[in-house]
């Protein structure tokens, strides 16, 4: 009896010197999951703004309609991109936004065109001028969230490598622009019409996320909305996101996608319309804490 005693003992002392020992008054860890999380998303869209544009005018004279492409703004250019994002388990909040410039892009048209209240000439030469600002601000709220956010569902998991989650989005969108086309006779120059519009727009949608792989995510966000009417403006933007993330780390990783935002704009006081869409891939970094 002694002797088991003994081996007993000898036992736990040993188990006892091989566990962890805290120092005397250190807090015990906090093994639950993080409540709120924040990603910052810096990136660059290889964007192309295009379409069908028809500038104002302060006149009852007729303007014509041009397409991007006859006023050479119809191509890609690298443009600043940013995506902020708060989650909670069940609510979250995006901040996201786009700013692209083009200047002095020359072009000569092969016939005459009206373009707000001045006629430019076939052969003459002009150029063409766009400062564009996109930026949104909205909330989501998850019907279905990725389970290790809560932590009644974790043991619930029913597979392994396939997490999901759906939010529902709602949100205010403002588009902000100004449109400028020059020419130059002599070595002067002088404008010959410009679109300086700024439209505010709400919008709703769905945004959809699923871990694919223990670092590799795959998120889709489409929304749409539109004002009518106030001001004389009218107003309507469908907006897709698409992308995949790979996690080289916990906290820092890299993206690529694609998005596209079509929209239909018109203020019927100057007559001004642009039937149009801003496209291309995206890619960047992604910060998470």
């Amino acid at each position: 009896m002694r002797l088991a005693s003994n081996l007993l003992f000898s036992a736990a002392t040993l188990s006892l010197a091989g566990a962890p020992v805290l120092a005397q008054g250190e807090p015990l860890p906090d093994l639950t999951p993080a409540t709120l999380k924040l990603s910052a998303e810096p990136a660059l869209w290889y964007m192309a703004p295009g379409g069908d544009i028809r500038f104002p005018t302060a006149t009852t004279a007729p303007t014509q309609e041009v397409n991007a492409d006859d006023i050479n703004m119809d191509s890609p250019r690298l443009s600043p991109f940013f995506e902020l994002n708060i989650n909670a388990p069940r609510w979250g909040a995006t901040f996201r936004g786009v700013t692209m410039s083009a200047n002095s892009r020359g072009f000569t048209p092969s016939a005459a065109v009206q373009l707000g209240d001045t006629l430019l000439a076939s052969g003459a030469t002009a150029q063409t001028s766009l400062d564009y600002l996109q930026l949104e601000a909205e909330v989501r709220y998850a019907v279905f969230p990725f389970w290790q956010d809560l932590a009644e569902t974790r043991s619930d998991k029913p597979w392994q490598t396939f997490d999901h989650r759906f939010d529902v989005v709602a949100g205010v969108r403002l588009m902000d622009f100004s449109l400028d086309v020059t020419q130059t006779i002599s070595g002067t120059t002088s404008p010959v019409a410009s679109a300086d519009e700024t439209y505010i727009m709400p919008y709703a949608g769905i945004k959809g996320s699923a871990l694919i792989e223990e670092k590799l995510t795959l998120d889709l966000t489409t929304t749409m909305g539109g004002i009518g009417g106030f001001g004389g403006q009218t107003g309507f933007a469908w907006d897709i996101l698409v992308g995949f993330q790979y996690h080289l780390t916990p906290n820092f990783g890299a993206q690529i996608g694609y998005r596209q935002t079509l929209f239909r704009l018109s203020d019927s006081d100057t007559q001004f319309r642009w039937n149009g869409a801003q496209a291309g891939l995206y890619f960047g970094v992604v910060g998470r804490f």
